[in-house]
């Protein structure tokens, strides 16, 4: 079983990003991949929110959860949002709890960060892999969701 611990951040809206995007539409991506996951993350394929009370959510999310080369499968998720910083995704994936975090830096810019417990996609074992490589491999992750609402907001659909 996967175990280890992983965060990484990506700046909003680096220079030449365009449009700036706010805190509410980012948000709004964040709301949607709560639902639809398979359009800001590319190994999923489907998802089927089986429950929904207030913030909490569950849903059975199909996709690629290991390395390439791994066969899909689905996993069952709880997930939690606090409108407009956090939202928690718990796995049935061995335990896993990914955060999904917006935060402001010390200048005032908007920061989307990641971290994961209990195991890194795609990382067997997290401390045998330099942290460098931890951090690019993952940030894609990040900057793929970015990158989605980004293209959203300039077609109007966020």
């Amino acid at each position: 079983m996967p175990s280890g611990a992983f965060a990484v951040s990506r700046l909003v809206n680096p220079a030449g990003a365009t449009p700036e995007l706010t805190e509410e539409q980012v948000w709004k991506g964040l709301e949607l991949k709560e639902r639809s996951p398979q359009l800001f993350v590319p190994v999923l394929k489907a998802c089927e929110v089986l429950t929904e009370e207030d913030n909490k959510l569950t849903r059975k999310v199909t996709g690629i959860f290991g390395p390439p080369g791994t066969p899909e499968s689905s996993i069952v998720e709880e997930v939690e949002s606090h409108k407009p910083a956090v939202v928690y995704f718990e796995s049935g994936n061995g335990g896993m709890r990914v955060t999904n975090v917006l935060s402001y830096g010390l200048d005032g810019e908007l920061i989307l960060t990641y971290s994961w417990v209990n195991g890194v996609p795609g990382f067997p074992d997290i401390n045998a892999v330099p942290r460098s490589e931890v951090n690019a491999r993952t940030g894609v992750a990040v900057q793929s969701t970015i990158d989605a609402i980004r293209k959203m907001v300039v077609e109007g659909k966020l």
